[in-house]
Order: structure tokens, then sequence, then C-alpha cells
């Protein structure tokens, strides 16, 4: 764990990129239906900087399921105006579990880099029935071979449940399995959530009258001496792989809905964090933390949000190693008129096809400031696609229809994968009006 140090510096030197992550326990409260409210989770400089952004909910409201604005779409809507893409992985791994939810967002620079996403789930609540407790995993692996492993979870809640916690906090990791098949066995994992770590050995009212009047140093000796993560981190029982930066800011539990004052029927406690660690032997892989602060201007919630910012490493030999497996042909000597067949023309690395290859591979049309990777405007499997020889080359081709003028990138995602392997450049759809009155 970090010493006692106040300032950071938020410096992005080359070779490394900027991760953002936000943990908030939502309390069941509803998204705000106006997306510019949503800048209070993030800094200006956040949004600008980083090169991806994660966030981890819990207790997401049920009502989502009935209609209400989805948390995710407010954040995907305020993010992608900033420049993101949100990393959607296929149906059946969306990173959902109970009320418990993680969002993964990038820039467009960081996507050709990734070589595959995997998701793992764990339950526990009801021996492993229930997800409401729980935690969700997802893995990026990059084509330098490196990793990136964001958990975020839900403990086990009571002062007394300690050691519930710390077997959860076991059975989390046993259960994120893919890491046994990771072969060079380097990369970062970033684990965030409600861990529900609570203070201990201080009255809820002689903590409270504490914290008013405590400096930032005096809070990281109270962490240090009373919080019961530390503690059981400093013991080995729990996270003792794991480093954390210094906490400096108050407890984010248990808060007055609509102030910044805590209700004293449970010990403050600071039940939400952000930890990790790096696995590199070689250790040519780096963490600095660039910041990592609550967000009290957040008062809907018994929770108090909690982000950090931190500078790691980014892939290596990536203008070599961040090429598309699949080149598509979006030069044509003809006009792409809107509402008539579109014809796509692609090109499969043959090395990707004998690996990772699968006829449940699907090819697409994107909006050409893409949003999110799983919200295509039409696609079709790649079993239903032809090759063609064309020149000396062969290209495998397929018909895409029911695109209105704009303009568009073709896509193509891997089954296997788990992720976009490919990404053309961007083409326009013309009004069929336009192309009359260009030729008369």
């Amino acid at each position: 764990m970090a010493e006692a140090e106040v300032e950071y510096s938020s410096r992005i030197a080359a070779g490394e990129w900027r991760l953002t992550l936000l943990s908030f326990n939502l309390n069941r409260q509803t998204a705000p239906k106006e997306t510019e409210k949503m800048r209070v989770f993030f800094t200006d400089e956040e949004t600008e900087r980083s090169d991806m952004i994660v966030i981890g909910l819990q207790e997401v409201s049920h009502t989502e399921l009935l209609g209400a604005e989805p948390w995710s779409a407010r954040f995907k809507k305020y993010l992608c105006a900033h420049g993101f893409i949100k990393l959607s992985l296929s149906w059946a791994s969306q990173l959902w579990l109970g009320s418990n939810e993680m969002l993964v967002f990038a820039k467009s620079h960081v996507m050709p880099s990734i070589l595959k996403m995997e998701s793992r789930f764990v339950r526990n609540m009801f021996w492993g029935i229930a997800g409401h407790k729980g935690a969700i995993g997802a893995k990026i692996t990059f084509k330098d071979g490196s990793y990136l492993l964001l958990i975020t979870c839900h403990l086990a809640p009571n002062f007394e449940a300690l050691n519930r916690r710390i077997k959860e906090f076991h059975w989390t990791q046993d259960g994120m399995k893919f890491l046994e098949s990771q072969e060079s066995g380097t990369g970062y994992t970033f684990w965030l959530g409600d861990m529900n770590f609570r203070a201990e050995n201080l009255a809820a009212d002689e903590f409270d009258a504490i914290l008013k009047t405590s400096t930032p140093e005096q809070i990281h000796d109270l962490v240090e001496n009373h919080d019961q993560l530390r503690i059981a981190h400093n013991s080995g029982k729990a996270f003792s792989e794991y480093e954390e930066a210094t906490i400096t800011f108050k407890p984010t539990y248990r808060v007055l809905i609509g102030s910044n004052g805590y209700d004293l029927k449970r010990v403050p406690s600071w039940c939400d964090r952000i930890l990790y660690r790096v696995i590199d032997e070689a250790e040519a892989l780096n963490v600095r933390a660039l910041s990592y602060t609550s967000i009290p201007a957040v008062v809907f919630s018994d929770h108090v949000p909690v982000k950090g910012s931190f500078a790691i490493s980014a892939p290596k030999n990536v203008s070599e190693a961040s090429s598309w497996a699949v080149k598509f042909d979006v030069s044509t000597d003809s006009a792409w008129l809107q509402y008539q067949p579109i014809m796509l023309r692609f090109q499969i690395d043959p090395s990707y096809w004998k690996v990772n290859g699968s006829n449940k591979d699907w090819v697409a049309i994107y909006k050409a400031d893409m949003k999110d990777t799983g919200n295509t405007k039409t696609w079709k499997y790649v079993m239903s696609c032809w090759d063609e020889q064309i020149g000396h080359e062969t290209w495998t081709c397929g018909l895409l229809t029911g695109i209105k003028h704009g303009k568009y990138r073709f896509g193509y995602y891997s089954n296997y994968l788990d992720c976009l392997i490919g990404l053309s450049d961007p083409f326009e759809v013309i009004p069929v009006a336009k192309e009359v009155n260009e030729f008369d």
C-alpha cells in the first residue's frame, strides 16, 4: 500500500495510457434525465486525456428493466460526446450481474491494439445462485501479449461480516479463471467496487467528530489504523498482493442523502475502493497513481462515488501490433445510394482465420462516429458471404441493405475473440436525389 503522499502528478509520459476508474453504489437511484448532469463524475482533464474509462456500478435499480432510463445510457451519451467508444461484448457476455454492472469505454486509438476480450462472473448470494452480491470480470488482452483485467464487485455488508468479505475476495479471485490461460502472465489487474470493509475500534459519533477537523494526512492515519481492508491487507488475509493509492478523502458510507453528513447508525467507513496489481517478471510495466478521490458533490445516494486515474504502460510496438486482422475495400467507382444494396469487400488474415475464425463472425455497418461496438446499423454473418476473384486477389463479399444517407464504416466482429478485429475508413451513402442532380 502507498505511503502518505497527498500530491499527485497528472503528467502522462510517452508510451503511457491514462486509465480512469469510477465506482459508485447507486442505492437504487435512477439516472438524471439531463445528460449535462453527468459531468459531475469526471473533470474535463479526465475526459480529454484519459485513454480508457471504466465504471463499476452497484445496486442498479431494477426499474431499468421496466423502462427507466439506464445509467449505462447516460454515461454512454456523455462520454461518447467526448470521443469515447463503449466496448460491448456479445449478448451472452454483457457485463451485468444482478444489480451490478461494468461499463468499459476507450478512445478509438486503443481499439486496434485489442486482441481479445473475455468476461467472468462470480455470484456470492444464496450459495452462488444469486448475483446481487458478487463480481464481474472483464479481461482485455492486447496484441503484444499483455492484458488488462478489470474486476468490479459488491461484497457482503455489515460490520460483523469481515470474515465473509475475506472469503468472497478469495472466491472472486479463484473465479477469474482466465488468468490461468494467460501465456505471458504479464499485465494489470484493477479491482474496484463497494467492498463493504468497515472502520473499527471507533464509535460512530466519536469518529464523526474526528473527521470534521481531520487533515488529509490525519485521514491517511485513520485508514491505516482503523480500516478493515487495510488491516486485512497488512495481515495477508485479503488483497495482500494489491496496492492502493493514498486515501486522503473522507469515508464514503453511510451518508445522509442530500447532504455530506453521516448516518450515525453506522460507523462512517471507506467501503468504496480501487486497488491494483501488476504481474510482470521483466518489470517493464508500471502503474502511477495520478489521482484518487471521492466525489462529495454527488449527494443522491447513501454512498459517495470514488474514482482514480492511473498511468499505465501502453502495449508495446503499438504501430506494428495495431494493424487490423481484416482489411476492407471502401474504394468504388460508383456511389453508394441510400436504401440500395451496398456491396462490401474484405480480406481476412489467414493466420486469424486458422486459429480463431468462425462462421458466426459477423460484418456490420457502423456510423462513422461509432459510439458502441455493439450498436450496428445492419449486420450479417460471415457464413452468408462469398468469395470472388478480383484481379489477382481473392476478396470475401457480401450485401448489406437498408442504409439511409450518411457517413459510415464497415466493421468485422470476431465471435471467439469477442471484439472488433477490422474497421474500415469512413465512406458515404448519398441520397438518391443528390446522385440524380450530379448527372443532370
